[in-house]
């Protein structure tokens, strides 16, 4: 069975609750975008990615780009 699929066109790291906290944000969990690819409709709607590579414990990251807190007025209140 073939599942459909969404292609945004962006790249992110889902955002735990420590790195949350070390971002100083006011939830618990969101989407930090990384990359995003041109032509795409994350970048049609603005969406931009990161540009500071950075190490928090053993997870590289690219920082300096948008956080998603929500989607469609859904907030990301938790990882899962």
């Amino acid at each position: 069975m073939r599942e459909n699929r969404f292609w945004s066109g962006m790249e992110f790291e889902i955002i735990t609750p420590n790195l949350a906290k070390l971002l100083n944000l006011p939830q618990v969990s969101g989407l930090l975008v990384e990359k995003v690819a041109k032509g795409s409709m994350a970048k049609k709607a603005g969406v931009r990615g990161g540009y500071v590579p950075a190490t928090i414990g053993d997870v590289e990251l690219v920082l300096g780009g948008d956080i998603i807190l929500e989607i469609a007025e859904i907030p990301l209140n938790s990882p899962e």
